[in-house]
C-alpha cells in the first residue's frame, strides 16, 4: 500500500508517501524490493542466519514433491500425507502439466491427472503422474505446498505408492528429505527444508519524497532462495 491505497488502487497526487509492505513467501526470502517508476528505491534482506526454533511451537512451510526417474517413462502416484502432533494449516497444490513447445500426434490425449483432498483436517492425500525431467531447465515433478503448525515432538507421515516414511518437522528443520522408491534412476520423493515463520515473512514501512510531474507507480518484488520470483501489482499516484 502507498498511502494507505492497496496494489492495484490509485493514490492521490501527493510528493510524500508512505509505503508499507507485507510478504508472506512460499518459503525463505532472499530479499524484497520496493521499486518506484522501475527503479529500486528500497531492499530489505532475507535473514542470514536460519532461525534457532527449537522446542519453541511455530508455523513451518515445506514442500513436498514427487518424480524424477526415467525421461519420458510414465509413474503415476498415490500419496497421503498427514501431521502427527501438529496442525496442518494449509495446503498449496503445485501441479503441472506437460510443457509442450511443439504438439505431436503422439502426445497424450489426457492432461487433468492430478487429483488433490483434503479429506481430514490434519491430513492430505493426492493421485498424480510425471515423467521425468526432460532437461535441466524444465522440471517434471508434482508436489505440494504444506503449513505446519508444529515442535520438535511433529511428525509427517507419508506413504508414498505403498511407501512409509515418518518425518520428524525436527528433522526438515536442518535440511530437506528424500527418498526412493528403488535405485539411484526410479522414481523419488522430496521434502524441502522446513522453514519458519521468522524466514518467509516480512514487514517493512518506509517514507518516500517524489515529485515527478507524472502519474507514477510503485511496486514490489521478492525472490526466494530457491529462484521462485513474485510481483506485486502496482500503486499508481495521480499527477
Amino acid at each position: 500500500a502507498v498511502n494507505d491505497v492497496s496494489m492495484g488502487g490509485v493514490a492521490p497526487a501527493s510528493p510524500d508517501r508512505t509505503v508499507d509492505v507485507e510478504v508472506e513467501a512460499g518459503s525463505s526470502i532472499d530479499y524484497v524490493e520496493v521499486l518506484h517508476n522501475n527503479e529500486v528505491i528500497h531492499r530489505s534482506n532475507g535473514i542470514k542466519a536460519r532461525v534457532d526454533a527449537h522446542g519453541h511451537s511455530d508455523l513451518f512451510k515445506t514442500h513436498f514433491e514427487v518424480g524424477w526417474g526415467e525421461v519420458g517413462q510414465n509413474v503415476d502416484w498415490a500419496v497421503d500425507l498427514s501431521v502427527v502432533g501438529g496442525e496442518l494449516t494449509d495446503v498449496q497444490p503445485r501441479f503441472r502439466g506437460h510443457s509442450i513447445v511443439a504438439p505431436q500426434a503422439s502426445d497424450e490425449p489426457t492432461y487433468q491427472f492430478s487429483r488433490w483432498d483434503r479429506y481430514e483436517p490434519s491430513r492430505v492425500r493426492f493421485n498424480t503422474r510425471t515423467w521425468g525431467n526432460v532437461n535441466s531447465s524444465t522440471p517434471g515433478m508434482q508436489g505440494v505446498g504444506l503449513e505446519i503448525r508444529g515442535d520438535d515432538s511433529t511428525v509427517i507421515s507419508a506413504v508414498v505408492n505403498g511407501h512409509i516414511s515418518e518425518i520428524p518437522l525436527a528433522t526438515l528443520r536442518e535440511g530437506p528429505h528424500t527418498g526412493y522408491l528403488g535405485g539411484f534412476l526410479s522414481p523419488a520423493f522430496a521434502f524441502s527444508r522446513a522453514v519458519p515463520t521468522a524466514e518467509f515473512s516480512q514487514k517493512l514501512s518506509f517514507d518516500h519524497e517524489a515529485r515527478t510531474g507524472i502519474r507514477d507507480w510503485y511496486y514490489v518484488r521478492v525472490r526466494q532462495h530457491n529462484g521462485q520470483w513474485a510481483w506485486s501489482s502496482p500503486v499508481w499516484i495521480e499527477a
